[in-house]
């Protein structure tokens, strides 16, 4: 394995005062109105109920995403208190290849139930260290690419096409928390379009 120094990006929440802005769909977001394009639907779990938006990163050429991905958008269920995995179709990360933002639309989320509050982002270029004993807890952070930070030990896939796309940590400001400090990793293989989910936390 490659243990060599990556680089990635933070990503800063940043709190925003009032309404919600009406083209948040077009921005980076945490909470917010995530981005659709007309035809589309709003995604559910397997057992047909709403899954909640959670975030959504417009790719603009300098943050750590793959080159195919112009936006990635990620869906949690958190209508049980147990946090669970996939089993029952409980996450979704959409990426969007190609964008066509004259077919944009505005869908609104079926449930009144409002899970993350609405942030803006902003990035930061960190380098990111392979630790495969989860020895980095006091810089925890969400980031794009790079190397995880494991909060135990390491989880990534045996498959090396594997890459990670993003880790989300628990952002107290949108008001999201994986358990009392947790995080969510998801691996990309850019050759199968395929996401796997891990989390860990305290």
């Amino acid at each position: 394995m490659d243990t060599k120094d990556k680089q990635a990006t933070r990503i800063i929440l940043k709190k925003v005062s009032g309404p919600i802005p009406e083209d948040s769909h077009l921005k980076s977001q945490f909470g917010g109105r995530p981005y659709f394009e007309k035809g589309e639907q709003w995604p559910m779990t397997t057992n047909n109920k709403p899954l909640d938006f959670v975030f959504q990163i417009f790719n603009d050429g300098k943050i750590h995403l793959p080159e195919n991905a112009k936006l990635i958008q990620f869906y949690y269920s958190f209508e049980n208190d147990d946090l669970g995995f996939d089993e029952d179709g409980r996450w979704l990360v959409k990426v969007y290849e190609r964008l066509c933002a004259d077919n944009a639309v505005i869908l609104e989320s079926p449930t009144e139930d409002v899970w993350v509050r609405y942030c803006e982002v902003e990035y930061k270029e960190v380098v990111s260290k392979w630790d495969p004993d989860g020895n980095s807890m006091n810089d925890m952070h969400s980031q794009l690419g790079g190397f995880p930070q494991w909060i135990d030990s390491n989880c990534e896939p045996d498959d090396k096409d594997f890459q990670l796309l993003f880790q989300l940590d628990s952002e107290y400001d949108a008001g999201l928390s994986w358990f009392d400090a947790g995080i969510v990793y998801i691996f990309y293989n850019p050759k199968s379009g395929q996401m796997k989910f891990s989390m860990q936390y305290c």
